[in-house]
């Protein structure tokens, strides 16, 4: 375990903890004194840095995610189209998808947009339900489903908003002065490094920005952003498919028995203007305003 150290106040420090599986987790602010106590707990590195000054610029990444077979072919958009065939070699009728919401099922999207004050994250996904013979007989009846959240992190606040319910599942407090660890650069643990040896990498561009594309002893691959250490964003393959304030992750293709999941990247900026990924949606999730956790009026 890394214990990173960063000053924040003439009498507090606040730790950044990397542990083996990769995930970097915020602790409460410790005194200098519990801070010493933690190093007694065993399998702790101490690592004492000064917090740097050089703001992260304002970053956008948006993403789409997919489940493809070994044909290459979107897995729950396959098994949608041998439902409508199996319902049509029954003779049934069938009101099916349009085309825009085939063109959505079975994908994820994801959105992440980082500032030096706020990081919001947006994930949006798609599937489909159909209801047969008993519900409507003599035909199946498909429909669009969706799920999806959107979490605002501020440095005093967390809120997690259900796009498909309108509410706010969580909101929780934060520490204000611990907001800025994200963009500190953090050392990458050994347990990491040492998974990287089974790893070949390259040098390369992809959409305008410098990378290290990472391929993996099963053919897995990881393209991820090599110009954001300086604000704690590492270059190599981590547990997230997706891009994080730990890593950005651009593409990816991670291998399993009977399929792949894929990963690509639609936009990235650095240093642009922002979308408002919470437009819309109700003052509170964007930090505005206060009210009651609930049902919300969404558009």
């Amino acid at each position: 375990m890394i214990i990173r150290l960063c000053f924040v106040e003439k009498k507090y420090f606040y730790p950044v903890i990397a542990t083996k599986n990769n995930n970097r987790y915020l602790m409460n602010m410790h005194t200098p004194l519990q801070v010493l106590r933690l190093l007694f707990t065993g399998g702790v590195v101490l690592l004492l840095f000064s917090c740097g000054t050089d703001e992260v610029p304002d970053i956008y990444v948006d993403q789409r995610m997919e489940t493809v077979d070994d044909d290459g072919n979107n897995i729950i958009r396959q098994r949608y189209l041998d439902a409508v065939g199996i319902c049509e070699d029954a003779g049934k009728k069938v009101s099916g998808l349009s085309k825009k919401e085939i063109d959505l099922l079975g994908t994820r999207r994801y959105r992440l947009s980082i500032h030096k004050d706020k990081i919001v994250q947006r994930v949006e996904s798609w599937g489909f339900g159909m209801t047969g013979h008993y519900v409507n007989p003599g035909e199946c009846r498909f429909e669009l489903t969706f799920e999806g959240n959107l979490t605002v992190r501020t440095p005093g606040r967390t809120v997690v908003y259900d796009l498909k319910d309108g509410v706010i599942s969580e909101d929780e407090a934060g520490i204000p002065e611990a907001f800025r660890l994200f963009f500190e650069p953090v050392p990458v643990p050994k347990s990491l490094q040492d998974s990287l040896e089974t790893m070949s990498s390259e040098e390369d561009i992809l959409l305008g920005q410098p990378v290290l594309r990472w391929t993996r002893t099963d053919g897995s691959r990881e393209t991820i952003w090599s110009a954001g250490t300086q604000w704690g964003f590492w270059e190599v393959p981590t547990e997230n498919m997706f891009a994080s304030t730990e890593s950005i992750v651009l593409e990816a293709e991670r291998k399993r028995s009977f399929y792949t999941m894929r990963i690509t990247t639609q936009q990235f900026t650095v240093g642009a203007p922002l979308p408002n990924l919470e437009d819309g949606l109700p003052a509170a999730v964007q930090g505005k305003d206060e009210v009651p956790h609930g049902k919300t009026d969404t558009p």
